[in-house]
């Protein structure tokens, strides 16, 4: 009538592990059948934290060899609430990792703020805080300044560091193709300002997915850099409709004015086409760099007419530009030249 010795070992094992021990520790000790009844009880009791688990719970009761009876199941449930050293533990490690979280987003932010950004030293608070997010803004950051073999190393590192789940999975294998869009853009010594050919089709694609990083980091390039911007999803009756891009001319407008610039992106030649109701005097049209120098000043002396921008000399990027009225904007937006 006695237990077999490998159940008292295991027992032995677990007990002097508790009250540390995991949902899948004890769910792999359920599956084994090694341990009679009453020792399994014992070491569900002295893990409170592992049992705080429906699925655990289920097997427990109606998937192992023996099922545990219905009392023992009700103790379980019973000492949830149970604090044990763990609890304070856990709970201790929490609030000093939400302070350390906060306090080394304020770092972060000072950092990129600075008029000096320290790109080594952001990288190194990143490795640091070491979360998901993090690793890619690392990737980001190293393909920035053109390290590629880091980035790539990083990248097939994230399945072997961090447990992703399905979505995670099929999202890490999107940001692939967004990756090496980003690293031959980058070889190529050109700025994401200055897509080419299939590219805008590649980023379209990731953006119409929907969903993940990849998703909204093409979708961001998209609408800032070429204003090709998502629809917003209507809830057609409660269905989910996945958002689809919008590739239209750029197109600021308020209930009195309205400006469209097209093409956009521009090679040779860009037309802005304006309304202006209320036109005054003092309006002009404005194009500056993203440095804040003037490249164009075209007054506007007509309610509702157009002007033709030559850009046949003026470098590929991004460019912003402003209808003003004194010192009031009218409207704003941007172009890219991309020859």
């Amino acid at each position: 009538m006695t237990w077999p010795q490998d159940a008292w070992a295991l027992r032995s094992e677990l007990i002097s592990h508790s009250p540390y021990l995991s949902e899948a520790v004890l769910l792999e000790t359920a599956e084994r059948n090694i341990l009679p009844q009453a020792m399994l009880l014992e070491v569900c009791l002295a893990n409170p934290e592992g049992t705080r688990s429906e699925q655990l719970m289920r097997y427990l009761e109606y998937e192992m060899i023996n099922p545990l009876p219905q009392y023992m199941l009700e103790l379980i449930r019973a000492n949830w609430n149970t604090e044990t050293v763990r609890t304070l533990m856990e709970g201790s490690l929490a609030f000093y990792g939400e302070n350390m979280a906060f306090k080394s987003d304020l770092l972060l932010t000072d950092m990129m703020l600075d008029s000096n950004i320290r790109v080594e030293d952001i990288n190194t608070l990143l490795t640091r805080r070491g979360t998901l997010s993090d690793r890619y803004q690392l990737i980001e950051n190293y393909i920035d300044s053109a390290e590629f073999t880091k980035a790539e190393n990083l990248y097939d590192s994230i399945p072997l560091v961090y447990t992703l789940k399905p979505y995670l999975e099929a999202e890490h294998a999107d940001y692939l193709t967004y990756f090496n869009l980003r690293k031959n853009i980058k070889q190529a010594e050109r700025s994401i300002g200055e897509l080419e050919g299939s590219e805008f089709e590649i980023l379209e694609g990731l953006a119409n997915t929907g969903t993940g990083r990849a998703s909204t980091m093409a979708s961001n390039i998209l609408c800032f850099f070429y204003d090709i911007c998502r629809d917003i999803p209507v809830d057609n009756g409660g269905a989910n409709a996945s958002p689809k891009m919008a590739t239209k001319p750029n197109k600021i407008a308020n209930s009195q004015n309205s400006i469209q610039v097209f093409p956009n992106p521009a090679q040779n030649f860009a037309t802005f086409q304006w309304k202006l109701l209320n036109l005054t005097e003092n309006t002009i049209l404005i194009i500056k760099d993203l440095a804040g120098r003037t490249i164009n000043t075209e007054l506007i002396n007509e309610k509702q007419n157009h002007w033709l921008w030559d850009t046949r000399e003026i470098a590929n990027g991004l460019y912003l530009y402003e209808v003003m009225d004194g010192n009031k904007t009218l409207l704003n937006g941007k172009i890219v030249i991309n020859k």
